[in-house]
C-alpha cells in the first residue's frame, strides 16, 4: 500500500518529532488495509518509535513536524508529491531524525517588567541541572509551579512560590488548591498569593521580584506559566493554516483550515489549550489517523479527558467544576468526602485529599469530579467513565470496592452525593 497525500500529512503535522516510527509502521504495514495502516501508525506515534532510521532518502512531509522551524508552504508542497513519484519505500533522513521532538509547545515567558535584564530559566532548562541552587522563585500557579515548587523544595532549595491568584491549580475549585497551599507551606515552601503588579531586577544574591507590598530575592528565577504551541518558525499565513489563541485552528475531527492537513496535540489552540497532556496526543492520534487515512469522522470530545497534576498529594480532576457547570445551564450539587475518613488514608497517616463530586440535581447525573489524594490519577479513570455514558452512575454504585482501599473514597463520595438527591 502506498501512503496517500493523508498518511504524509499524518506524519508531518500530526507526528512531529515520530517520523522515524512511522518509518518504521509504513514499512511494517506494506499490502496491508487502508484501516490497518491508519491503526499502525497512530501506535507508532503513541510508542515514540524506533532508534535507528535509514538515511537514504526523505519522505515527502519529513521536515514538516512542528517544532522543526520549516516553512509551511514548502513543507505543503513537498507534501503533495503524488504516491510513488519518489522512492517507493519511504525514509526519513538522518538530519531530519536528528532534530525531532516528541512536543508540539514551548515555556511561556510571561510580559513581567526587567525579565530582559535578568536570566531567568523555565522547566526546559531545570530538568536539565546538574547542580541545585541555593534559593529559588517560582513564578506560575498552574500545573508546572505547582509540582517544581514542591520537588525543588523537598530537594532543599529555599523555594518563594509567587502567583497573581488567591491559589494554584484554578481549574480543579478552591478545595483542591487550598490543600495545595497548605502542604507546601507545611513542608518550607513561601508562598505569595495575590501578587500583583511584579517587575524583575538583577540584584547581588541573583534576581529580585518586586510586587505591590513585597519582594523576594533568590538566587535563580524560575518562569512557570506555563506552556504554548511551539509554531516557530511555520509561516501558518501563506500555508493557509488558520491559529486560534496561538496554536492550530482544528475542527471537531482535527481538520485544520488547509485541505488535507491535520493537527493534533500540543500544536492545537483554542479551547484545545486547556489539554496539554502527553494523554490527550496519543488519544487523538489513532482517531485522527482513521479519520486523515480511513476517512472516518471522528471526533475529538474531551468532554472526558482526564487532568492530573503530579503533586503529592496529586490532583486529579475530569469534567466540570461547579463553576463551568453553573455556566453551562446545570444547578450542580457538590459533595466532597475527605480522604483521611476512609480506613486505608488512616492506615498510611493520609491526612490531607479529598473526594469532590460535582452532579446534575436535575438527574443525579455526573458532571465531573476532582479527587486530591496520593495517586489521584489511579483513582481517577471510574470517574471518567460514567461520562461516556451521560453520567450515569449506576455502574460505579454496583461496583464493590475492596477494604482497605483508596477508591473505597471514590464509592463512598458518589454514594454520599446521590443520597443527597433522594
Amino acid at each position: 500500500l502506498s501512503p496517500d497525500e493523508g498518511a504524509w500529512r499524518l506524519m508531518g503535522w500530526a507526528a512531529g518529532g515520530f517520523g522515524p516510527a512511522l518509518v518504521r509502521a509504513v514499512r511494517s504495514a506494506e499490502g496491508a488495509s487502508v484501516e490497518r495502516l491508519a491503526w499502525v501508525l497512530a501506535h507508532a506515534v503513541a510508542q515514540g518509535g524506533a532508534r535507528e532510521v535509514p538515511s537514504e532518502a526523505a519522505a515527502p512531509c519529513a521536515d514538516a513536524g512542528h517544532g522543526t522551524g520549516r516553512d509551511l508552504a514548502a513543507a505543503h508542497r513537498r507534501c503533495h508529491r503524488p504516491p510513488g513519484s519518489g522512492t517507493s519505500t519511504p525514509a526519513i533522513s538522518s538530519s531530519v531524525s536528528s532534530d525531532a521532538r516528541s512536543s508540539g509547545a514551548r515555556p511561556v515567558r510571561p510580559p513581567i517588567p526587567g525579565l530582559a535584564d535578568v536570566q531567568a530559566v523555565t522547566s526546559d532548562e531545570v530538568l536539565r541541572w546538574r547542580d541545585l541552587p541555593a534559593s529559588l522563585i517560582v513564578i506560575g500557579a498552574g500545573a508546572i509551579g505547582a509540582e517544581l515548587a514542591q520537588a525543588l523544595g523537598r530537594l532543599g532549595v529555599a523555594v518563594t512560590w509567587v502567583m497573581r491568584g488567591p491559589r494554584p491549580l484554578r481549574g480543579d475549585g478552591a478545595e483542591a488548591g487550598e490543600t495545595i497551599l497548605r502542604v507546601a507551606s507545611a513542608e518550607g515552601v513561601r508562598v505569595v498569593t495575590g501578587a500583583h503588579d511584579m517587575r524583575v531586577e538583577p540584584c547581588r544574591s541573583g534576581v529580585r521580584v518586586q510586587w505591590e507590598g513585597g519582594e523576594a530575592e533568590a538566587a535563580h528565577l524560575l518562569l512557570a506559566a506555563g506552556r504554548e504551541p511551539n509554531l516557530e518558525g511555520l509561516d501558518a499565513e501563506a500555508g493557509g493554516v488558520e491559529l486560534d489563541r496561538g496554536g492550530i485552528r482544528v475542527d471537531a475531527q482535527g481538520r485544520t483550515t488547509r485541505a488535507r492537513t491535520w493537527a493534533i496535540g500540543d500544536a492545537v489552540g483554542g479551547a484545545h489549550l486547556a489539554y496539554q497532556f502527553t494523554h490527550v496526543a496519543t488519544w487523538e492520534g489513532p482517531l485522527v489517523a482513521e479519520n486523515c487515512i480511513a476517512g472516518r469522522e471522528h471526533v475529538m470530545d474531551h468532554a472526558a479527558m482526564p487532568r492530573v497534576t503530579f503533586t503529592d498529594p496529586e490532583v486529579a480532576s475530569v469534567g466540570l467544576n461547579e463553576a463551568t457547570a453553573l455556566e453551562r445551564g446545570h444547578d450542580p450539587l457538590v459533595h466532597v468526602k475527605l480522604v483521611r475518613e476512609i480506613g486505608k488514608a488512616r492506615a498510611l497517616g493520609v491526612t490531607e485529599g479529598l473526594v469532590k463530586i460535582v452532579l446534575d440535581r436535575a438527574t443525579g447525573h455526573l458532571l465531573g469530579a476532582t479527587i486530591v489524594a496520593p495517586h489521584a490519577g489511579d483513582m481517577l479513570p471510574e470517574l471518567t467513565m460514567p461520562l461516556h455514558d451521560g453520567g450515569d452512575l449506576r455502574t460505579l454504585l454496583a461496583t464493590v470496592h475492596p477494604h482497605p482501599t483508596l477508591s473505597e473514597a471514590v464509592k463512598v463520595a458518589v454514594r454520599e452525593a446521590v443520597a443527597r438527591i433522594g
